[in-house]
């Protein structure tokens, strides 16, 4: 018999066995119209918003890089600020910043075009020399080398832009467009940054909770800055290395392998590694020792930077694991090219600067039964 706690959610009490042999309740659940309605809703929601975010992840992009860079620059126009006006302190942070990366950009992007231009023409005809080779020859062709270069050197302009063929042609069209927008929106977060940050920690009514956020963000975005400041020179020099060491060993494409290698440096203990793969595949094309000398020489400079550079950055700043760092390289480098790698990890840093903050100094910030527990063990 169904009790009124069973009428009102829909549900009916069933006898069944119970362990000592008498009948037992078994629930059976009926659905209702109104119910089976509201799953379709939100299954169609879901839907909708995953089509959206697809549809608009370039400009959710270009406000993620607009929102990341302010938060690079804003520590350098607060110092300006204490000599000059802020709003002057703004614009020359901005312009000078704007002349720079643009400069950079649009000088690189026509070197990046022009180097992989020559990489797909030299790399696959050297393999081809190669699978030709007496010494080699035959090992490179059941290795199909010529095959796998011509992919990888195919799909490494697009692994760098990010995306398909279809968002490449459309970001192509649209580069004027996000670098403007871009330039807006940092512009526009730099300015009203600050006042979005405290009006949003004036939502939390609690004062002595609104005090808390506010040290914890307060504690978490130096260390933050600091991390994604001192990784980004990290892979300036990652970038530089390698492109002297593709100049010195007559690997094709250096500008482009040191952007790649550069980019993937940015990822703790293993990048340079990972990244320097793609040198080595190319380094086959001149020989197989150049090859391996490449492998060796990365590796080498895998383990030092690791030892040195990447110690002295977390002392100054917050311990981040290569794995957590690597799956998100990944998908920021397949969704936005470098850009989201450098969004993703940059992002990934704060959050874990956040929790650090969170974390209780001592046993004293533990609740009782913690502590207790901890005691007694």
């Amino acid at each position: 018999m169904a009790t009124g706690s069973d009428e009102t959610t829909g549900s009916t009490a069933v006898p069944s066995p119970a362990a000592d042999g008498g009948p037992a309740k078994r629930r059976v659940v009926r659905y209702s119209g109104f119910s089976l309605v509201r799953a379709v809703l939100v299954v169609g929601l879901g839907v909708f918003g995953v089509f959206a975010f697809l549809a608009a992840k370039r400009p959710l992009g270009w406000l993620l890089v607009a929102i990341l860079l302010a938060a690079l620059l804003h520590p350098i126009v607060e110092r300006l600020a204490h000599h000059v006006p802020r709003g002057v302190a703004i614009a020359v942070v901005a312009v000078g910043g704007l002349v720079v990366v643009g400069g950079i950009t649009y000088r690189g992007i026509d070197e990046v075009r022009t180097q992989a231009d020559r990489v797909e023409r030299a790399a696959p005809a050297a393999a081809r020399d190669l699978q030709r080779s007496e010494r080699f020859g035959e090992f490179a062709r059941q290795a199909q080398l010529e095959d796998k270069v011509s992919t990888f050197v195919e799909e490494l302009p697009n692994r760098l832009r990010g995306g398909d063929t279809v968002d490449a042609l459309r970001s192509a069209a649209s580069r004027g467009a996000a670098f403007v927008a871009t330039f807006v929106l940092m512009v526009f977060v730099l300015i009203s940054g600050p006042r979005f940050v405290e009006s949003g920690l004036a939502q939390i009514g609690d004062p002595e909770r609104r005090a808390g956020v506010r040290a914890v963000l307060e504690r978490a975005y130096p260390r933050a800055w600091r991390y994604v400041a001192l990784s980004l020179a990290k892979a300036v020099l990652a970038g530089v290395f390698t492109w002297a060491v593709c100049i010195i060993a007559d690997v094709p494409g250096a500008v482009l392998l040191g952007l790649w290698v550069g980019a993937w440096s940015l990822v703790p203990a293993v990048g340079v590694l990972v990244g320097s793969l793609a040198v080595v595949l190319l380094g086959v094309t001149v020989s197989f020792d150049t090859a391996a000398a490449l492998l060796g020489l990365f590796l080498a400079y895998q383990v030092a930077e690791a030892l040195v550079l990447q110690r002295r950055i977390e002392t100054r700043s917050i311990h981040v694991g290569p794995f957590l760092s690597l799956v998100v390289a990944a998908l920021g480098l397949e969704l936005y090219g470098i850009g989201g790698l450098f969004g993703g990890l940059a992002l990934v840093v704060f959050a874990l600067c956040v929790l650090d903050s969170l974390a209780p100094s001592d046993d004293s910030d533990l609740p009782d039964a913690v502590r207790d527990a901890f005691d007694a063990a």
